[in-house]
């Protein structure tokens, strides 16, 4: 069966008919080195023309330079290569953000990796206008509707669907391509069930219904013989009367060759036209649309992918990573992809991974009892509580050791200010982690004494 194309594969074939044959990407490799509280890190980058590589824009250049307390010698031309150490906040030198975290306890350390590369995470913000387009685009349709229909009878049932259902299914549907467009880089034919919903939504809403679809198909594919699309106008005429509830002429809407000319005239008469005007802007009505669209779905259609490859090493297998872990060499590999445009979720890596003191743990509880997520937990609690709490809890630790009694007395303790035996008690969850590594730690001697 042909599969719909994705968001990707119809961005491609508008950039190929944009003319903008010509494709130069930035490629960057970074590898990082976590070195207790401060991050090594390497950044080189070229820039990648068709066919060979060809220099790398100089302010962006200078930029990284600013960044970085070394520049690096290289063997190929047109690369450039840096070096620094970093504590913190990574620095921005491919665009971005990102934070390098570390937390060091007597149990053991927590550290994490996160960084965002170019884009941003305003999603609520990027939907609310998307939203803001649906309505501006929903104005101008009422507005035309009006221009060229006002005198006919069903013209108030019109205006109240264009007003209503028309502006609110809009921004559902915007919701649907948002998601589609996030999830096709997350999930195998993510789109395919985004085209699905939509078709599922516009026939619950009554656009069409089931037995329109081989009438809809069948007119388009007329269509694509001629250039004036008369057979779809035709389908959207009578959509219209439907809703007008009366059977009116449409001559503005006869093919798009007429709707588009109604439409610009229309436009002219619009403030959003005339504020342009005003400000002594050249303006065509063209571009008054244009900017809505844009607005509607911000796609940067005519961007192509830089390309990122990014390493981590560091002492441990991270409990929680997006990247894949190389146990040879102990690194988080995150593999060379593009770096995604918006409206995607923008490209982001990380890591989180902790190192036990087992020389500390041992004394205390004869074994290494935490590890892993579960250090990476205790770690985060520890570092929480207040100082008294804190002073309580290491005075606490001071005074355990390997026994019988060891998991009684942890079951036991409870934090000075918690009087009330019956609520939770503040150190319940690292006091169960420990618990369960004892617990773990009797079964393998078991284990190990009755084989």
């Amino acid at each position: 069966m042909k599969r719909p194309l994705s968001v990707g594969a119809w961005l491609g074939m508008l950039v190929a008919l944009s003319g903008n044959t010509e494709c130069t990407k930035n490629h960057y490799e970074i590898e990082m080195k976590a070195e207790g509280e401060t991050l090594r890190r390497k950044l080189v980058c070229h820039r990648q023309g068709d066919k060979e590589a060809v220099e790398f824009p100089k302010a962006e250049l200078d930029k990284i330079a600013g960044l970085y307390a070394e520049k690096l010698p290289t063997p190929e031309p047109h690369t450039h290569a840096f070096s620094g150490s970093f504590k913190g906040k990574t620095p921005d030198d491919v665009g971005g953000f990102g934070r390098y975290l570390t937390m060091k306890t007597r149990m053991g350390t927590g550290s994490g990796y996160m960084e965002r590369f170019r884009g941003h995470d305003k999603v609520g913000r990027q939907l609310a206008g998307m939203f803001l387009a649906a309505d501006r685009l929903t104005d101008l349709l009422i507005g035309w509707a009006g221009w060229n229909l006002q005198e006919e009878p069903g013209f108030p049932a019109l205006r109240e669907f264009l007003d209503k259902d028309l502006r609110g299914d809009l921004k559902d549907l915007l919701v649907y391509l948002s998601t589609g467009i996030v999830l096709e880089d997350y999930i195998d034919d993510a789109f395919e069930e985004v085209w699905a919903r939509v078709g599922l939504y516009l026939i619950e809403r009554g656009y069409f219904g089931p037995d329109d679809l081989p009438k809809i198909a069948v007119a388009v594919l007329r269509d694509e013989a001629s250039s004036d699309e008369r057979h779809t106008m035709a389908i959207v005429r009578r959509f219209l009367n439907t809703k007008m509830g009366v059977s009116a002429s449409h001559d503005f809407l006869q093919d798009s060759k007429t709707a588009e000319r109604s439409l610009k005239a229309y436009v002219k008469t619009t403030q959003a036209y005339r504020r342009r005007l005003v400000k002594n802007e050249k303006v065509e009505p063209a571009q008054i649309l244009d900017d809505i669209v844009k607005d509607l779905v911000p796609i940067e259609i005519l961007s192509t992918d830089d390309i990122i490859k990014v390493e981590l090493r560091i002492p441990a297998e991270p409990y929680i990573s997006n990247g894949d872990w190389n146990g040879e060499n102990s690194t988080v590999v995150w593999k060379e992809s593009g770096i995604r445009s918006q409206p995607k979720l923008p490209t982001f890596h990380y890591a989180f991974w902790s190192e036990p003191d087992r020389t500390f743990q041992k004394e205390h509880f004869g074994k290494e009892v935490l590890d892993g997520m579960a250090l990476g937990e205790y770690v985060t609690w520890r570092k929480g509580l207040a100082d008294l709490e804190a002073k309580e809890w290491d005075a606490f630790v001071d005074g355990l050791g390997p026994g019988e009694d060891l998991a009684k007395k942890l079951d036991s303790f409870r934090f000075s200010h918690e009087k009330d035996e019956t609520k939770t008690s503040l150190a319940k969850n690292p006091k169960t982690s420990i618990l369960k590594g004892l617990s773990e730690q009797e079964s393998d001697k078991s284990i190990q004494e009755n084989p």
